[in-house]
């Protein structure tokens, strides 16, 4: 479980998080998380074959870590799309790869 938080001045919209590391059956469910507002969190879940990782699982990940990228918009229209890049080795364990979004 994570919890993704809105670090920026403005509303976060259409949030989607895609895996892009191969880990079949692995995928995040976020409660139909669509919006954050300014300094709102929400609770993400890491499923694999859509139920809770085994332990096991969590202890492959430290050598086969899940990258992933999360997209989302602003209320306020861009030129590019927001992107940040995570790797997960376990939980409570996520390090950003790289990010093209700065506060304003």
């Amino acid at each position: 479980m994570f919890k993704l938080k809105n670090i920026g001045k403005g509303s976060a919209i259409n949030i989607y998080i895609q895996i892009t590391s191969d880990h079949p059956g692995y995928e995040f469910e976020s409660n139909g998380l669509n919006a954050l507002k300014d300094g709102d969190q929400s609770l993400i879940l890491l499923r694999k074959d859509g139920r809770t990782l085994t332990t096991e699982e969590w202890q492959a990940l430290k050598s086969s870590p899940i990258l992933a990228i999360i997209y989302f918009e602003r209320t306020k229209k861009l030129d590019w799309s927001l992107r940040t890049e995570v790797e997960i080795k376990e939980p409570q364990k996520i390090k950003i790869v790289k990010t093209n979004w700065v506060p304003d």
